[in-house]
């Protein structure tokens, strides 16, 4: 059932869970993670998929994980998940909702399991750093940017060839597709041509992480107004939460 106004089980959550960080959301992320073929299933729209991303990031940090993949990762689902806010809606061309929602989709599917195998070695106090941790990183990116997702590209090219401006727009954080409110100064600015997967994996792995690293004491301050509870360091790999 995943998000839901009425809870039955583990693998549940409320949407105000999911945008409060509780503990019932951090339940039902670790628990989905323990169903690596199967617990992607439960994340349905790309504003979901996103805050899980957001989730994992903050979890990634506490088990020791000097990855940031997931971190670029969420920072361009919440571009993407613009498609789905109701107002902003109406001045997106309708070609990007379909990319938006494939692409997304794609790569969370993809990805999953990767994931999982994290969270288990930051369970078992194993994390990921280092150079370890920046192979991992490229590994992930490349395969994501030539394999999952240059298919839909070329496929939604093809139909609309006017897509390219707009997907260039959603890159960049400009326009409709800032990044809450922190896109600044041009930090996110594509450089080269948004078809090809090579200057797609350079933006993700030059830019969107360091994005993320130049605005990681904002993005923390926004997280603790927003969310209920915090990982607590304290609790190594383990999932635990303080106040």
């Amino acid at each position: 059932m995943a998000e839901t106004s009425s809870p039955q089980s583990v693998i549940d959550w409320t949407e105000a869970d999911r945008l409060s960080f509780t503990r019932r959301w951090n339940d039902a992320n670790a628990f989905n993670l323990m169903r690596r073929n199967a617990g992607f299933k439960e994340y349905q729209t790309i504003r979901q998929r996103a805050f899980f991303y957001d989730w994992f990031d903050q979890i990634r940090e506490v088990q020791g994980h000097e990855i940031l993949w997931p971190a670029a990762a969420w920072i361009v689902a919440m571009q993407m998940s613009n498609v789905e806010n109701l107002l902003k809606n109406l001045f997106i061309p309708d070609a990007m909702k379909p990319f938006a929602k494939e692409g997304n989709k794609a790569i969370f599917e993809d990805v999953f399991p990767r994931l999982a195998d994290v969270f288990e070695r930051g369970l078992k106090g194993k994390p990921l750093k280092g150079k370890e941790a920046e192979n991992w990183d490229n590994e992930t990116l490349r395969h994501e940017q030539f394999d999952v997702v240059q298919p839909i590209y070329q496929k939604h090219i093809r139909l609309t060839p006017d897509l390219k401006e707009e997907l260039l727009k959603m890159a960049s954080g400009s326009g409709l597709y800032v990044f809450g409110g922190l896109a600044i100064g041009g930090a996110l600015d594509f450089k080269g041509d948004i078809l090809k997967a090579q200057d797609r994996f350079h933006h993700g792995s030059k830019v969107v992480t360091a994005f993320y690293q130049r605005f990681k004491a904002a993005i923390d301050a926004s997280r603790k107004r927003r969310q209920q509870a915090k990982p607590d360091p304290s609790a190594g790999g383990r999932i635990a939460f303080k106040p």
